[in-house]
């Protein structure tokens, strides 16, 4: 899953995140999803919320990704590091990344050019869901 932050906030994030969260279908276009609380989509997600009241979340979500970008986005980097650099130390070489369809005017978000399936959608504002297990879902409507 790939998240970024809104430019708006006092010390904007430039660089993406990454994350594996887990994701349940639940209608023809519409996914949930878990992620915790402390977790960089989760913060990226309410910052944009309190940045940007009553408007979506853009979101991508890259299915098949190469090994090296799947243990980036499960391994917690420092910030000064992004997860797609520290896929590139691990693999040799730079990630390739082509734009989304999806994020704030100039600032597209990013997906990895290998992915065999990227979806593209926004989380709307104040989005609760059932996950299953889990209670803290949030659903992700394609756009």
């Amino acid at each position: 899953v790939i998240t970024r932050g809104p430019q708006s906030v006092p010390k904007p994030r430039a660089r993406q995140n990454l994350g594996i969260y887990r994701q349940q279908l639940i209608g023809r276009r519409q996914l949930i999803m878990r992620w915790l609380a402390h977790r960089g989509g989760a913060l990226d997600f309410r910052e944009f919320a309190l940045a940007n009241p009553g408007q979506p979340f853009p979101i991508a979500v890259a299915l098949g990704a190469d090994p090296a970008t799947i243990l980036g986005a499960v391994t917690p980097v420092p910030d000064s590091l992004s997860e797609y650099q520290f896929a590139g130390l691990l693999r040799g070489s730079r990630t390739e990344l082509v734009d989304s369809g999806v994020g704030e005017a100039g600032r597209m978000l990013q997906v990895p050019a290998s992915a065999e399936i990227v979806l593209e959608g926004h989380i709307p504002p104040a989005a609760a869901g059932f996950t299953g297990a889990s209670e803290d879902g949030v659903p992700l409507k394609e756009k």
